[in-house]
């Protein structure tokens, strides 16, 4: 069994075209806006990246989002949790 992280929820920044996610557990801001022909998604002030759609934007903040907490996660617990689930 693979865990499953929650989807991010977004809205739009009001008064822009530009759309976020606030996660309250990791403290992750997601930002994502147009430029020009390219959407901008920054999941950090230091880091971002560029894509073709909102979509994809958003879809990798997704991925980016769930491999930061699939990272923090101890793996002897996830198996533990697994085996539990296993018997169930």
């Amino acid at each position: 069994m693979t865990p499953m992280v929650k989807p991010l929820v977004w809205r739009m920044v009001a008064g822009t075209q530009a759309w976020r996610s606030d996660d309250d557990l990791t403290h992750m801001i997601y930002q994502v806006w147009e430029d020009g022909t390219e959407w901008v998604l920054a999941p950090t002030k230091i880091t971002s990246s560029r894509h073709a759609t909102l979509a994809l934007a958003q879809s990798a903040a997704q991925a980016d989002y769930e491999a930061r907490i699939m990272a923090a996660l101890d793996p002897a617990f996830l198996a533990r949790i697994a085996g539990i689930l296993k018997d169930e």
